[in-house]
């Protein structure tokens, strides 16, 4: 990359910040969560928009040449993103967790699991990327049924106040849970794929090893290293020690990456492991998220904005399709965890609050989302579709929460995702 292809780079990226902002700050306006509004300025910048009604303007704001480092600002966010979405799981704490939890938490997962499976059948013909496996693709859309956002919902339950409510904390819990086993679901998906290209025998054998190590060796010395420093890591680690924090999350998103499960779910189990001791109080990891937040993810809403094509769906069968899709994967949270709710002895309010707070997607889904084209599993068609329908189910969160609590608020969450802003899993 020469001198003036990386100075267009730079300057992409200063479009796409202001975007994103102006996006999130018209979405507050609207009462909806500023992370909508960031995401829609990130598809506005796209072919969808700007690339269709004028796209020598596109070319001249975000040009293909400044696309390298577009792609890399937003690489880097999303893996310090899943990263402090990993330091929100206390792994330990799941042992604790009651039955009611488990069971509305399975039948969340499990349900929109099953209808996106038999949805996914007849799509694959049509909508399935090239080359993509039969088995891998409908595990795929499965998971992509099931995502919850963990951060946002956390979001707006502490700025409605119920964040440490009894129904607060069961949402927070179920969604931990689920996306636990969604992640897992989802290396899994990455693996068959991978596995067919290099060989079954070296994906299995060495995911299973890169997991023994994090979770027996790694974990262990990581929490005699900073668990027994409580109330003084600030203190404690210096730069030297946020140095080996980071270059650790940098080694373990390369070992899966090379591995064949994706960069991200190494980010994201570095994280896990951190012990669950002011892990996230510290003013240099709330500054890197900020950094995070603020300066690299918007790259990634771009990039994301530059592979929806909202304009390929464009018959009949494809608005049909799309309606499909957002039934099942609003019925399917809305039912499973409802009806579970209410099995487990919640009101009809409670269970509906779960069934709405648990179809909250956001930034989550699109991650998992661009894992899919990346590997092919989706084509572009119904990648843009799911981008609608995440914004869709998180756009609705906050008007049907009103309407189950018969309250009128003006004001949803007014940021992105936010990991450290919460101590439950924002």
């Amino acid at each position: 990359m020469n001198q003036a292809e990386l100075l267009q780079g730079f300057l992409s990226l200063a479009t796409v910040l202001l975007a994103a902002q102006l996006g999130g700050w018209v979405f507050r306006r609207l009462g909806q969560p500023s992370v909508v509004g960031e995401i829609t300025g990130g598809i506005f910048l796209g072919p969808s928009v700007l690339g269709f009604f004028a796209p020598e303007v596109m070319e001249l704001l975000i040009p293909a040449s400044s696309r390298p480092v577009l792609t890399m600002a937003a690489q880097l966010g999303v893996l310090l993103y899943m990263f402090f979405i990993g330091i929100e799981f206390d792994l330990s704490s799941f042992r604790k967790r009651s039955r009611a939890t488990l069971t509305i938490a399975g039948a969340s997962l499990a349900l929109p699991f099953l209808m996106g499976l038999a949805l996914g059948y007849p799509l694959y013909e049509s909508l399935a990327g090239a080359g993509a496996p039969f088995s891998a693709f409908l595990l795929f859309f499965g998971v992509a049924m099931t995502v919850t956002a963990f951060p946002v919902m956390a979001r707006i339950l502490m700025e409605r106040g119920e964040f440490h409510s009894k129904i607060g904390a069961l949402a927070l819990s179920c969604a931990a849970l689920k996306d636990l086993t969604a992640w897992c679901l989802l290396a899994l998906v990455t693996g068959v794929v991978h596995a067919k290209a290099s060989g079954p025998l070296f994906t299995w054998l060495f995911s299973a090893a890169y997991l023994l190590v994090m979770l027996l060796a790694l974990r262990p010395w990581m929490e005699l290293w900073l668990g027994k420093r409580e109330n003084r890591i600030e203190k404690s680690l210096g730069k030297g020690g946020y140095a080996l924090l980071l270059g650790g999350l940098v080694l373990s998103a390369t070992a899966t990456e090379l591995i064949g499960i994706h960069a991200i779910f190494g980010a994201f189990l570095f994280g896990a492991i951190v012990p669950h001791v002011n892990r996230i109080d510290s003013p240099l990891f709330s500054k890197l998220e900020a950094f995070a937040r603020i300066f690299l993810l918007p790259a990634f809403f771009a990039v994301t904005g530059m592979r929806t094509q909202i304009w390929l769906v464009d018959s009949a069968r494809d608005l049909w399709i799309a309606g499909m899709i957002l039934f099942v994967a609003i019925s399917g949270k809305f039912l499973g965890g409802g009806l579970a709710a209410r099995f487990t002895g919640h009101s009809w309010k409670e269970s509906a609050t779960l069934g709405v707070l648990l179809n909250t997607r956001g930034l989550v889904e699109l991650i998992v989302l661009n894992v899919g084209l990346d590997l092919a599993l989706i084509s572009p068609k119904l990648f843009s579709i799911l981008v609608f329908m995440a914004l869709f189910t998180t756009y609705m969160t906050g008007p049907l929460l009103n309407l189950v609590w018969k309250r009128r608020e003006t004001s949803l969450t007014t940021s992105i995702e936010h990991p450290t802003s919460a101590p439950a899993g924002s």
